[in-house]
């Protein structure tokens, strides 16, 4: 089974392209995704990490592929995976020159500590709006949005794969 640590958010699909079984796929601006060097790429599926083996590639743009998986014959299909992030294996991700730190896709999988009580972990990433949030799982299955805000975040532990934060009041019963 592949954990959300082992993946990191590459993307999502947007529309079928033709009748084929293509789907579009915006990529992350600020990743440079080699899809021939990609094993498979990772789609959440009932909440599991599904791996879904890619058949064809091609370009579409500057941000956009468009993608035939293993599978996938057909509109219809395609349509399945409208709107749906993408992910893929970490170890498939070359290492970026990040001099800035961490991306915030790089902590799904991160539980987060607020006043040293465990919240939740990170589940995903929500880039629909111009406030980027955190999608916080809590032990109950309840998802908690919190804002992606380098004021929140007062340390960082890879190894630990924690993250203490300090949080407006108020903010975790919304």
């Amino acid at each position: 089974m592949i954990s959300d640590s082992e993946i990191r958010l590459i993307g999502r699909f947007n529309k079928p392209h033709g009748i084929n079984g293509e789907i579009s796929l915006s990529v992350d601006g600020d990743m440079d995704i080699q899809f021939d060097a990609l094993r498979c790429i990772i789609v959440k599926v009932d909440d599991i990490n599904v791996p879904f083996f890619i058949e064809s590639v091609r370009s579409k743009g500057r941000d956009s592929v468009l993608v035939r998986l293993e599978g996938v014959c057909d509109e219809d299909c395609a349509a399945e995976f409208s709107m749906q992030p993408v992910y893929a294996l970490c170890s498939d991700i070359p290492e970026a020159d990040d001099e800035d730190g961490f991306y915030a896709s790089d902590l799904i999988g991160f539980d987060i500590q607020v006043d040293s009580m465990d919240i939740g972990y990170i589940a995903d990433i929500d880039e629909s709006t111009e406030n980027v949030l955190f999608v916080v799982k809590k032990a109950d299955g309840a998802s908690l949005l919190i804002p992606v805000a380098d004021d929140f975040i007062e340390e960082i532990d890879v190894d630990e794969h924690v993250i203490v934060m300090c949080l407006p009041s108020g903010l975790l019963e919304l």
